[in-house]
């Protein structure tokens, strides 16, 4: 009687101290759920559960897995308040509970497996239930892969496509091993541990079973420390020792791989496909994977003690993959700028340069900016629209020798004209271009637009005259008058990509090469500002007699001329 009233102190004394334990977890979580650390927090809450579970830290649990994307999990944690720990809630608990639960259930799948043996349920590498099951195993939409173990028989497996709302059952028909290898799990330091292999725990260590031969996926745990996932091979007839050293583990981690169907390594052992669930080693671990059409993805992760949350890898589309060869084209998009510069103009102004009659003469500078769209089809050849704004300007001065006639005496008059010449206006252009990818990350583009320019040409003319002995203002009728043209050109182009993701930067070089001669300016007579003064001197021959003359009449502000322009762009491919 003494010795069962004492083994009864004993145990009251160990439910307190496990239930005090599981408040202290359960508060300590409700700390990191207020900071808004779900993943912290959920972690704390699944201890708790584990040690006593109640409506409290299950309830939580349910909200820090609903914050943090994992649905399904979620859902399973409400129906198990509504059924397994029901009798503890009251009405207005019940009420929002059945309320999440409906919400919930059209954005879940559930898979329900039948088997012809009792054996564990494992879904993407990660135990859920065993077999025969009590309720469906809710899981997120998309492709899984689903497996049924029993120790003694040929693992059941298949790859299916679950739907948002739909339950999919699926009948397991797991054969006896015909032929086996044994494997042994043992080591003083894993005593006591568990034993999952391909994600379903089979034990504790030391343990000894018949596996089916092939590669299999092992790993311990015990407390929080535990090994690595290792891959290990059974062979027909032979017996695979391990001898597992347990480490420090991090807290739970999920890989996630996209895209999702994707298979996933991690330290060269393959886990499946599109993420994993899990606690690794602290340290430094190396994540692998790769997909037909996508270039392999590679990251180097250190993990923590403390280390938890999600880890994303993306995988990069390879466009030049078979895979992709009749996919449809890709739209993009690119803003560019840059310095315009070159020589001449062409224009009627400029041609006394040629004969040595420029004083000076400015070189041609301005802005071109704009943007472009396009459709790249499969095999890299684009159709483009590209539209901006042009605006350039050379500045030159001049000298024309037009004398007058005095009383039959020729009077030799010089006049400087100081040109000013300004081109601008929007643009549009239709182009092709090829867009080649060089390596992962680079690629080049090579095109050829032609448009028009909206084009409004100024020339503002301000002018002298001189005589050998004196010097006058003079000045052109309708100086800098606006012409409006369409000036016609084609735009060869050649850039450097550098892609950031769906971003890419470049830089290249435009050339803008204009085909037709623009129109003929407004300007009208040229004459001396003083001539009123001429009747009223002795000496006729004075410059401020010159009469009025079209030296500079109706020029042509521009003609056939090229630009050259390197840009800086910037664009994003959908």
């Amino acid at each position: 009687m003494l010795l069962l009233a004492t083994a009864t102190a004993h145990g009251q004394v160990g439910d307190a101290a496990r239930l005090s334990e599981a408040k202290r977890l359960f508060r300590q979580g409700n700390e990191l759920r207020k900071a808004g650390d779900f993943q912290r927090a959920l972690e704390l809450y699944q201890q708790s559960r584990a040690i006593v579970a109640s409506v409290p830290n299950t309830l939580d649990a349910a909200v820090c897995l609903q914050q943090l994307g994992r649905d399904d999990e979620a859902l399973e944690l409400y129906e198990i308040l509504l059924t397994e720990l029901a009798d503890k809630l009251g009405p207005d608990d019940k009420q929002a509970i059945a309320a999440a639960t409906r919400q919930l259930r059209p954005r879940v799948a559930s898979v329900e497996v039948s088997a012809n043996v009792a054996g564990t349920l494992v879904v993407d590498g990660r135990m859920r239930s065993s077999v025969p099951m009590r309720s469906p195993v809710r899981v997120m939409p998309g492709t899984h892969v689903i497996r049924v173990l029993k120790d003694g028989f040929e693992t059941f497996e298949k790859r299916v496509t679950l739907r948002a709302g739909a339950t999919t059952r699926i009948d397991a028909r797991l054969s006896p091993l015909g032929v086996a290898g044994k494997l042994r799990v043992d080591s003083a330091a894993a005593r006591g541990a568990d034993l999952y292999v391909d994600g379903a725990l089979l034990g504790r260590l030391p343990w000894e079973g018949t596996l089916a031969p092939g590669q299999h996926v092992v790993f311990v745990r015990k407390g929080d420390t535990g090994t690595a996932p290792s891959l290990l091979k059974i062979v027909e007839g032979q017996t695979a020792l391990v001898e597992p050293r347990p480490r420090p583990l991090s807290r739970e981690l999920r890989v996630l791989v996209e895209p999702p169907t994707a298979p996933l390594t991690i330290d060269g052992v393959p886990l499946g496909n599109g993420s994993w669930r899990g606690r690794l080693p602290v340290g430094k671990h190396v994540l692998e994977a790769r997909e037909e059409g996508y270039r392999p993805g590679h990251l180097a992760q250190t993990v923590g003690a403390t280390s938890s949350g999600d880890i994303l890898l993306r995988l990069a589309i390879d466009p030049d993959h078979p895979r992709w060869a009749t996919a449809h084209g890709r739209i993009f998009v690119e803003a560019f700028g840059g310095y315009a510069f070159g020589g001449s103009l062409g224009s009627d102004a400029e041609s006394p340069c040629d004969a040595g009659h420029c004083s000076s003469e400015g070189s041609t500078g301005g802005i071109l900016a704009g943007a472009r769209g396009g459709y790249e089809l499969p095999f890299h050849l684009a159709l483009e629209v590209t539209g901006g704004y042009l605006s350039i300007g050379k500045t030159l001065t001049r000298s024309l020798d037009h004398p007058f006639t005095d009383n039959g005496t020729p009077v030799p008059v010089t006049y400087t004209y100081n040109d000013d010449i300004r081109l601008s206006g929007p643009f549009a252009a239709l182009g092709l271009a090829y867009r080649a990818d060089i390596g992962e990350h680079f690629g080049v583009d090579v095109r050829a637009d032609f448009g028009a320019v909206l084009m409004r040409s100024t020339d503002q003319v301000t002018a002298s005259a001189a005589t050998a002995d004196e010097s006058a203002a003079a000045f052109v009728q309708n100086a800098g008058a606006a012409a409006g043209s369409a000036a016609l050109f084609a735009m060869p182009a050649a850039e450097v990509r550098v892609r950031l993701g769906a971003f890419h930067v470049g830089a290249g070089l435009v050339v803008p090469v204009f085909l037709l001669r623009g129109p003929q300016n407004d300007h009208g007579d040229t004459g001396v500002v003083a001539q009123g003064r001429c009747d009223a001197t002795a000496n006729r021959d004075s410059v401020d007699c010159a009469p009025f003359h079209r030296a500079v009449a109706a020029e042509r502000t521009y003609g056939r001329f090229v630009l050259l322009v390197p840009v800086l762009a910037a664009g994003y491919t959908f």
